[in-house]
């Protein structure tokens, strides 16, 4: 056989080979993309404890009623703090030079005063006496918004927001409140404040609400103030000030109110799972406690409307035994602290392949 002949064999067989995979690896694809998979069916919503008014007289009821009954009720938890806000444009009378020095210990002073604010982690919110009072009032209320989450992850929750009149802050105590005079005694080795206006030009309201249970899981108040600061300087500044000896500071000062509510007790993430035999899974449980809480201190169960078909740890790990053609009901229950807490997932138990996202 010439050279030429069995160079065009081994390309012709080389080109069968090649076809052969392509066909293989065609058919095994159109196998597994036909695949039957199960997918779960439509869930009914769970029901809201509250529908979320849309007239803003009874929405700013609501969120003031939500709020006062989250930070007055035995088993909530709260952790806040407060951001101090001072970028944007001032201006003093002092020279170039000391200005600069200043604007540089205008830039490193928003944690040093946020540090004289009260805040806690994981404090029960019935022992605090530091959680800012809200009644949010419709005369001031300049735009709001109210919504609830729209995903899979997010639809139990309401969003609220308000954008109020500044002129409803009180600004006639703030010169007696104790973040004030912390703050002055701080400076008091640069300068001595003679006097303080404050204009407020923000005022603004987030709140996050569970909607099923009715308890606020987050606030953030934000107020906003032009400052003017009449100083006398002292020690190094001395030399900056003007021909009287006296000074005018003028500067943005915002103070956000971040607090967030944990509520105790115990619920399904999810409304329903996909599993097959001789699966072990966690469940999508969700159980919470105060923080210094042991598995001591309370009692959680799972109970399952069908005997031998599944089974759950008490780390609420399933393990699936057996199939069975009707969905399988869990229902968890939590007892702590004189409260019961209980929630339902639906497991339905397939042969067909589960996705991935199931």
């Amino acid at each position: 056989m010439s050279k030429r002949k069995r160079a065009t064999l081994i390309v012709l067989l080389i080109v069968v080979l090649v076809g052969a995979c392509f066909g293989t690896v065609a058919v095994y694809a159109k196998r597994e993309f036909n695949k039957p998979v199960f997918e779960i069916p439509e869930q009914e919503p769970v029901a809201s404890a509250a529908q979320l008014p849309s007239e803003i007289a009874a929405l700013c009821g609501y969120v003031s009623e939500v709020y006062e009954s989250t930070v007055t009720a035995d088993n909530v938890e709260a952790s806040w703090h407060t951001e101090i806000n001072l970028d944007g444009e001032f201006s003093t009378s002092f020279s170039e030079a000391d200005q600069n020095i200043f604007a540089f210990a205008k830039d490193n002073a928003a944690g040093e005063i946020a540090s004289f604010y009260p805040s806690a982690e994981s404090e029960r919110v019935v022992e605090s006496k530091n959680l800012p009072e809200i009644n949010v009032d419709p005369a001031f209320v300049a735009e709001f918004t109210a919504e609830q989450g729209l995903k899979n992850d997010d639809e139990d929750f309401y969003y609220v927001s308000f954008t109020l009149d500044p002129s409803a802050l009180d600004v006639s105590g703030i010169t007696d409140e104790e973040v004030y005079g912390k703050t002055v005694e701080k400076i008091s080795s640069a300068f001595t404040v003679d006097s303080a206006e404050f204009t407020p030009v923000r005022y603004e309201m987030k709140f996050k609400i569970d909607r099923i249970s009715n308890c606020a899981l987050s606030a953030e108040i934000t107020r906003g103030y032009d400052v003017k600061l009449s100083v006398t300087p002292a020690g190094d500044f001395a030399s900056s000030a003007s021909d009287n000896g006296s000074a005018e500071i003028s500067l943005p000062f915002t103070a956000t109110q971040k607090i967030s509510f944990t509520e105790f007790g115990a619920r399904f993430t999810t409304r329903a799972i996909a599993v097959q035999k001789n699966d072990m899974k966690a469940l999508p449980a969700d159980i919470k406690v105060d923080s210094e809480a042991s598995k001591e201190d309370y009692e959680l169960t799972f109970d399952v409307s069908k005997d031998g078909v599944v089974s759950i740890d008490e780390d609420g790990v399933m393990t699936v035994e057996e199939n069975c053609d009707e969905p399988v009901v869990i229902t968890m229950t939590l007892k702590y602290e004189g409260h019961t807490y209980s929630d339902k997932l639906t497991v339905y138990i397939t042969e067909l392949e589960v996705a991935s996202n199931v």
